[in-house]
Parts: structure tokens; C-alpha cells; sequence
């Protein structure tokens, strides 16, 4: 399971006993594109929303060119109130756990996620490139279908479920980037993924990892794939390069 270091939603029902709740199908209802200026810093404030038959509300939004955001929220007039931890799944793919930023992360690369008793926000994308390669957001883009698990301040779990089949084009709109990464950004992305992976396998020599981590850190600021790849055979320690995968054929 995916952790986010964030939370992850269920709902229930206040004061009902903890229980596990299959609601059906309740992913009915139609994204459509908001766009709020904020009266602070006139940035536009732009996201792209679905509300399902359940009335929970579901958005990806972005202020200016920044980092991409999501939120869970509760329909309103519901009783239910968040608990600590909310599991976020597109389809059949590993599920994101949310869970509150902690407190020492926090104070370094700020608040990841925030709970609130009715909503949750949570970090899904730096913004770089022309869209999403990977991760949580490419998910959902490309799904057709995210179920919510929230737990419940009382106790217990609730499910609810949102309709993807319009989410890639109306998202990409919202937040004013293309619906799928050009191949090279892609395998750019992938070549990046590779050399953490190599120096993690470095684990039971600490020092030697972390020389590792340097090496890939200052050959992920390469502009291709294959000059990240070329600048860590190079100066990576030899076991890392020798745990990198294939070199992809044209």
C-alpha cells in the first residue's frame, strides 16, 4: 500500500455504531471546471470537480502555475466526521493511505495533508512537465473508477465512489496541461525512478547509500533520459550501477 504521508477517508455516520458500509455504486455525477480568484493574491484558483450521487465531493485544483492539490470533502448536511485516516483506490491499483503530515516533516516541506472534520487536502503533483508520468494523479486520469474509505471519528469505515470517465479531459483542462506525458518526459521519469531504486538496494551499507543518493540526485537535474542514466554509471559506486535495470531499446 502506498503511503502518502497523508491521511486517507472513510465516512459514517455520527453516533451509528463502527461499521464497514458497501454503499453500491455511487459514482454518479458529471466533472465539470471551476475557476475562483483569490481576493489576497488575484491568482486563479482553477479545479475540476465531481460531486456523486452520495453528495461527497471529490477535486484536483491548482492555484496558478503551482503544485496540484486534491481534496476529499463530506456532503453536506451529513453528520459524518473524518477520523485520522482516509484510503484513496483508481481501479485495481495499490491504494494511497492519507494520513496527517507529521509535525517534523511539516516543519520542512510544509503540510502534505490537512484534516479537517468534513474534508481532507492532500499534495499530488509537483507540476512538472506537461503531465502527470506516474503516481496517484496519472491514476486518476487515466481510471474510470475511485473509491473512498474514510474512517469515522466514532469508529468504524465508510465507502463512497466517483465516476473517472470524464476525468481525464476535464482535469487536464482544469489544471491546463496536456491529457497524457510525451514519451520523452516519460522515460525521463523512469530513468530518475531507476537510480533511487539502485541506491535503496545499498540499504545494509548506510554510507555507501547515501554517497549513492548524492550521485542520482545531481544526475536527476539532466534534461534526458539517457544523460541521467550516463552520469550515474559514471560516478554511482559500482554496485548501484550494476542493481540499474536494462538500458530500454529503441
Amino acid at each position: 500500500m502506498t503511503k502518502l504521508l497523508i491521511p486517507l477517508l472513510i465516512v459514517g455516520t455520527l453516533g451509528l455504531p463502527a461499521s464497514i458500509c458497501a454503499q453500491g455504486d455511487s459514482g454518479a455525477g458529471h466533472w465539470t471546471v471551476e475557476s475562483n480568484v483569490d481576493a489576497m493574491t488575484d491568482q486563479e484558483i482553477r479545479s475540476a470537480v465531481v460531486v456523486n450521487a452520495d453528495g461527497h465531493q471529490f477535486k484536483v485544483y491548482r492555484q496558478g502555475v503551482g503544485h496540484v492539490w486534491a481534496s476529499f470533502r463530506v456532503a453536506e448536511g451529513s453528520l459524518d466526521i473524518l477520523g485520522r485516516t482516509v484510503m484513496l483506490r483508481v481501479d485495481k491499483h495499490e491504494p494511497l493511505e492519507l494520513t496527517p503530515t507529521p509535525t517534523d516533516m511539516a516543519r520542512v516541506v510544509g503540510e502534505l495533508v490537512v484534516f479537517e472534520p468534513k474534508w481532507v487536502n492532500f499534495h499530488v503533483w509537483h507540476a512538472e512537465g506537461s503531465s502527470p508520468t506516474g503516481g496517484f494523479l496519472r491514476d486518476v486520469l487515466d481510471g474510470q473508477r475511485l473509491l473512498v474509505r474514510y474512517t469515522l471519528a466514532t469508529g468504524g469505515t465508510r465507502d463512497t465512489a466517483f465516476s473517472l470517465d470524464e476525468a481525464r479531459h476535464v482535469i487536464a483542462e482544469a489544471l491546463r496541461i496536456a491529457d497524457t506525458p510525451p514519451a520523452d518526459e516519460v522515460a525521463l521519469e523512469r530513468a530518475k525512478g531507476t537510480l533511487n531504486d539502485a541506491c535503496v538496494k545499498l540499504a545494509t551499507r548506510p554510507k555507501v547509500m547515501v554517497t549513492c543518493l548524492d550521485v542520482a540526485g545531481e544526475c536527476m537535474k539532466r534534461s534526458t533520459a539517457a544523460a541521467v542514466r550516463s552520469c550515474f554509471v559514471e560516478a554511482a559506486p559500482t554496485d548501484a550501477v550494476r542493481a540499474l535495470p536494462p538500458e530500454p531499446t529503441p
